[in-house]
């Protein structure tokens, strides 16, 4: 759901702000550290603590942010944290290998302030909603499964 003052983005205004032409983040070459660093986390044994506090981190990021381009898509982006929550402690077994990662890889770049648009630039936020914004189209299905 769009913020009042704040249109949706569409999948070309995405792939415009991300400057590749390609909506999909994880055809892009600047998407890869945080796919390598989502992985990472997932292929830990003891990976339970480390993603519930991504998680964690994330919705309050999302809470606490005035950035129109983030409450553009916070409720969208909100489901994507409890699915990793809910990855985490063991209670998606149904959600996709990959709607896990996309989910885990999207809040790693939501908290890095090195990625494409850097966050101290007045648009900084726009590529991470952008992200967020795909992450939670893809993985709709599998937080349906999930959290409904």
């Amino acid at each position: 759901m769009a913020h009042d003052d704040e249109p949706d983005l569409t999948d070309a205004e995405a792939a415009d702000v991300l400057g590749d032409g390609d909506p999909d983040p994880r055809t892009a070459t600047y998407f890869e550290p945080f796919l390598a660093r989502a992985r990472t986390l997932l292929g830990r044994e003891d990976n339970a603590a480390a993603l519930d506090d991504l998680a964690s981190r994330s919705q309050r990021r999302l809470t606490e942010s005035r950035d129109p381009f983030i409450m553009n898509v916070r409720d969208r982006a909100d489901p994507l944290c409890r699915l990793v929550k809910a990855h985490a402690a063991g209670l998606a077994p149904k959600a996709s290998p990959e709607s896990i990662e996309l989910a885990v890889a999207s809040l790693v770049y939501l908290l890095s302030p090195t990625d494409q648009i850097p966050d101290s630039h007045p648009a900084g936020q726009s590529d991470d909603a952008a992200v967020l914004a795909y992450a939670a189209r893809v993985a709709a299905a599998d937080i349906s499964l999930t959290l409904d």
